[in-house]
């Protein structure tokens, strides 16, 4: 109990713990960014188990599945959004009031076409900086709503519909083609299943040397990062230990 006091009395003896607190958690986030690249270079390079394998393979797969279905329908919306602009020489917006407290605040402009109704809408963001968020929502017929961030920045020129629809089309048919491919990878021998947050949890249970065995390294890089990982563990335990010794009685 004195000594949980003495941490309390300046100078603080807690100050290097924390510090070493703070290295033990840079070196899990920094070995998990190591392992994360290794499997993006390397999916062969780990080994899983593979109930807990298939599991995510299905699990992504009835994801990816359902937004590539919302992605394709946004697409297609977009596709004949843009067609009926390209027909209509001038389109008139019709600015929205906002309530009287957020009209300094909000700016929201609509037009209604036949494919669907576009909403623009521009929030200030008081800085220093001052910046602006302009969002477009595209309404369907059936009540279907997309949201696209289209501008987050300096406050810019005043926007052109066309231009915001047409860069909206080309990110939705972008995102289409990535879900496709991560879709088709999920039939392949080693489909691209697992993200970041796996590895933090794989570089958790090695340097905390708990191994429950279902992520296993299998080349021989990922097994010198594991073997550095938990040496680097062991140091900094032998040195939070020398720290809690030293500390006067």
């Amino acid at each position: 109990m004195d000594q949980l006091l003495d941490l309390l009395d300046p100078p603080w003896t807690f100050v290097p713990l924390a510090e070493l607190f703070g290295a033990y958690l840079f070196f899990i986030v920094l070995f998990a960014k190591l392992y994360h690249d290794e499997y993006r270079v390397n999916p062969n390079a780990y080994v899983f188990v593979s109930t807990i394998a298939n599991t995510q393979a299905r699990v992504l797969q009835a994801n990816a599945a359902a937004l590539l279905s919302k992605r394709i329908h946004e697409s297609q919306l977009l596709t004949a959004v843009e067609s009926e602009l390209a027909r209509k020489p001038q389109v008139d917006l019709e600015l929205i009031k906002a309530p009287l407290l957020k009209r300094f605040f909000i700016e929201r402009w609509r037009v209604t076409l036949d494919a669907a109704t576009i909403e623009v809408e521009d929030r200030a963001i008081p800085g220093p900086p001052d910046l602006l968020s302009r969002n477009i929502t595209l309404i369907a017929p059936d009540g279907a709503r997309y949201t696209s961030l289209a501008y987050l920045g300096p406050p810019p020129e005043p926007f052109e519909l066309r231009s915001l629809v047409s860069t909206w089309s080309e990110s939705a048919r972008d995102g289409a083609s990535r879900l496709t491919a991560e879709l088709e990878s999920l039939s392949s021998p080693t489909p691209r299943i697992w993200e970041f947050s796996d590895f933090l949890y794989f570089s958790v249970i090695t340097q905390t040397t708990v191994g429950y065995g279902d992520i296993l390294p299998n080349s021989s890089r990922v097994r010198l990062l594991v073997v550095g990982q938990i040496l680097i563990a062991y140091v900094l335990l032998v040195v939070a230990l020398n720290v809690v010794l030293s500390l006067p009685h």
